[in-house]
C-alpha cells in the first residue's frame, strides 16, 4: 500500500503508530489520509496529469525509461520530449505535481528525476498491459486518521465512508462506524453493509482477500435481493426494486472477480458470484404479513447451499434456489422454487397464494397453501473454483 498522511507517531510504550495529525482537533478540520494500493489505476488521474499537453508526461517518461533502461532521467531530456521548446525550467510546477502524487522523486541539485514504480504501472495499466485494481482507502478525520499495532500488523483505519473493490463488478463496502482493519497484502476485515451487483450483505466479521479478490462472510444478519425494474436513474443507472424477502444466517463468499482481472478488463458473465457455503433461512414474522401469523420458530424456509453467477445482472426468471419448507405447524414439507417467496414487493406468496387470509384459532388447524408453479431457467450454479 501507499500511504499519503502528514505526520506519523510512534508510541513505543504501545507498540503503535498513530496515522494522521490532530492539529486540526482545534479547528474543527479533519485531515485527511490515503491508503493506495499499490496496483492501483485511475484513468482519469491519468488523463488529467496530460492537461492540455499534446503528450501525456506519464508516457513520455516511461518511454524514456524503455530507451535508455533506467529510472533515472534528466529533467532537461524530459523537458525536452514534451516540447523542443523546453528546458528544465518549464516543467517545475509539472514535475511538482508529480512529486505529489507519487509518480517521481525529483533532484533538483543534481537534475534528477527517479521514476517510482507507480508511474510506470500507470504506463502499462493505460496501455491494458498490466491488471490493476480501484483499492483506495480514504479516511478524513478531527482525530488520528489509522492505527497500525506494530505487534500484529494491523492497522485500524477510522472515518472511511466507503470503498470502491470494483466499479465493472459493481462492489463496494460501507463499513460500519466507519472504521475497517486493513492487514497484510490488502487483506481486510470489516462490519457493515456490503453491495455487489444487486445484492447487499449486511453483517459482522466479513473478511476481503485480496489475492483470491474475495469477500467471505460466516452466519451474517441479512442478504437482500434488488430487481432492476428497467428504468434508469439520472445518472444512467438502473433503477432496482427490494425484493420481500430476506435471507438470514448467510455463510459463504462474494467473489468479486477472477484473481486476474481484478481491473475488470475482461467481462466475465459470472462475476460477481454469491457462493453460500452452510443452511440460510427466510422468516416471515413481519406484522404487515398476515398481522404477524408465520412465527419464526414455526415457519421457515430452510435453504440448502446455493449459488448465484452474475449479480449484476440477476433475473427472477433465470434463477433458482433449492428450499425446504419447514412447517412443524402448517405444512406438509414442499421443495419448490424459492423464487415463489421473492417475488418483490407484492408478497404475492403469503396474501395471494395462501388461505385462509385470517391467523388460525387454534394450533391444530393447519393453513391450506395453493402454490403457484414457479419454473426457473436454471439453477446458476458458479463454476469458479475458489
Amino acid at each position: 500500500m501507499n500511504l499519503d498522511a502528514e505526520s506519523i507517531t510512534w508510541y513505543l510504550s504501545r507498540d503503535s503508530l498513530e496515522i494522521g495529525s490532530k492539529m486540526g482537533v482545534a479547528k474543527g478540520l479533519p485531515q485527511k489520509v490515503q491508503f493506495e494500493s499499490s496496483n492501483r489505476f485511475d484513468a482519469k488521474e491519468y488523463t488529467q496529469m496530460q492537461g492540455i499537453a499534446s503528450k501525456n508526461p506519464i508516457a513520455t517518461l516511461y518511454i524514456l525509461y524503455t530507451e535508455t533502461g533506467s529510472q533515472i532521467v534528466s529533467d532537461d531530456a524530459f523537458a525536452k520530449r514534451l516540447n523542443a521548446n523546453f528546458d528544465y525550467s518549464s516543467i517545475q510546477s509539472l514535475l511538482a505535481d508529480m512529486v505529489a502524487k507519487g509518480f517521481v522523486n525529483y533532484y533538483f541539485d543534481r537534475h534528477e528525476i527517479e521514476l517510482r514504480d507507480k508511474l510506470i504501472h500507470y504506463a502499462l495499466a493505460s496501455q491494458g498491459k498490466k491488471d490493476f485494481d480501484a483499492i483506495n482507502i480514504i479516511s478524513e478525520s478531527s482525530g488520528a486518521n489509522a492505527l497500525l499495532d506494530l505487534k500484529t500488523k494491523e492497522t485500524t483505519i477510522n472515518e472511511v465512508k466507503k470503498l470502491e473493490l470494483s466499479a465493472r463488478q459493481k462492489t463496494a463496502l460501507i463499513p460500519e462506524g466507519n472504521s475497517m482493519v486493513l492487514l497484510q497484502n490488502r487483506d481486510m476485515r470489516f462490519s457493515g453493509r456490503l453491495f455487489s451487483g444487486f445484492a447487499l450483505i449486511q453483517g459482522k466479521d466479513m473478511h476481503f482477500t485480496y489475492d483470491k479478490y474475495q469477500v467471505e462472510f460466516d452466519s451474517v444478519r441479512n442478504l437482500d435481493f434488488y430487481l432492476p425494474t428497467g428504468e434508469l436513474d439520472k445518472n444512467g443507472q438502473p433503477i432496482a426494486s427490494a425484493m420481500n424477502s430476506t435471507v438470514e444466517y448467510v455463510s459463504g463468499v462474494i467473489l468479486v472477480d477472477a484473481p486476474n482481472n481484478k481491473s475488470g478488463r475482461d467481462d466475465l458473465s459470472i462475476f460477481p458470484s454469491l457462493q453460500s457455503k452452510e443452511n440460510s433461512f427466510v422468516y416471515y414474522q413481519r406484522s404487515n404479513i398476515q398481522g404477524g401469523v408465520y412465527k419464526r420458530d414455526s415457519f421457515f424456509f430452510k435453504l440448502d447451499p446455493f449459488a448465484f453467477n452474475g449479480l449484476d445482472s440477476t433475473r427472477p426468471e433465470t434463477s433458482s434456489l433449492r428450499e425446504k419448507c419447514n412447517h412443524l405447524k402448517f405444512f406438509q414439507n414442499s421443495a419448490k422454487p424459492l423464487w415463489c417467496a421473492l417475488r418483490t414487493n407484492r408478497l404475492d406468496l403469503f396474501t395471494k397464494h395462501l388461505q385462509p387470509v385470517t391467523p388460525p384459532t387454534r394450533r391444530k388447524e393447519n393453513l391450506r397453501a395453493k402454490w403457484t408453479s414457479v419454473t426457473a431457467a436454471s439453477s446458476a450454479k458458479a463454476k469458479w473454483n475458489t
